[in-house]
């Protein structure tokens, strides 16, 4: 954070209280469950057939995407929680800095507008 331009991840909890207070812009996509996990699902078979690294050298196995530590089960114990973050982020901060994107689409077309003008457009 002692750059003059940084993106934070949420995975790292421990830290938000601080980073959401230094940040300009918090940028939540906070799409439908079945979204979410349409898309947890699919990048997961690829990376179990692909045998493609996750983070930190890790390969995803069938095992470990059914075991008691998997992905999938993480994202329907943290689903609701996460929701709740996004409220309480954009009560405490407001839409001036929490910007709420219920659908890809409309992400989509917020990126392309940064892209396209080099600054921050407000939905």
């Amino acid at each position: 954070m002692a750059e003059p331009s940084w993106i934070f991840d949420s995975a790292y909890s421990h830290y938000r209280s601080e980073v959401a207070g230094r940040a300009d812009l918090i940028v939540c996509l906070d799409y439908r469950r079945w979204v979410s996990l349409a898309r947890l699902v699919r990048r997961s078979v690829r990376r179990v057939l692909s045998r493609e690294a996750v983070c930190n050298g890790n390969v995803e196995t069938w095992g470990t995407l059914f075991s008691a530590d998997s992905i999938l089960r993480w994202h329907a114990t943290s689903f609701a929680g996460k929701r709740e973050r996004i409220r309480a982020l954009a009560d405490a901060y407001g839409p001036r800095k929490v910007l709420r994107f219920r659908s890809a689409r409309r992400a989509q077309l917020w990126l392309e507008g940064v892209n396209a003008s080099g600054r921050i457009p407000w939905p």
